[in-house]
Parts: C-alpha cells; structure tokens; sequence
C-alpha cells in the first residue's frame, strides 16, 4: 500500500473513532495483508488489511 492509501486509511480511522488521537506506531506489510497498529486514545489496536496483488497477464 502507498503512503496515501495509508493516510486515507489513518483519515477513515479517525472518523470512525470520533478521535483526532490516532498515531501509527508500527507497520508491517505483506504483499496480500497490511498489517497496522495504532494508537487511540492512549489505547492499542491492530488493524489488518486484506489488499489484492497486482496481477500482470501476458498474452
């Protein structure tokens, strides 16, 4: 996932939370799932991102 997907992901976060407390403080990434944890009001969450490849056919 691109940066940008990661703060549209972080801006959907704070507006589920009703919070403008949230903080990454960890990233992990695979190419299927992205795995984020995150601080919300002085609380830990782990959130997994299940993305699709990239499929590149050749014909």
């Amino acid at each position: 996932m691109s940066k940008l997907d990661h703060k549209k992901v972080k801006e959907v976060i704070k507006e589920i939370f009703g919070s403008n407390k949230v903080s990454e403080f960890v990233s992990f990434a695979s190419s299927v799932n992205t795995l984020w944890q995150y601080e919300i009001n002085d609380e830990k969450y782990m959130i997994k991102i299940l993305t699709l490849p990239t499929l590149n056919f050749t014909l």
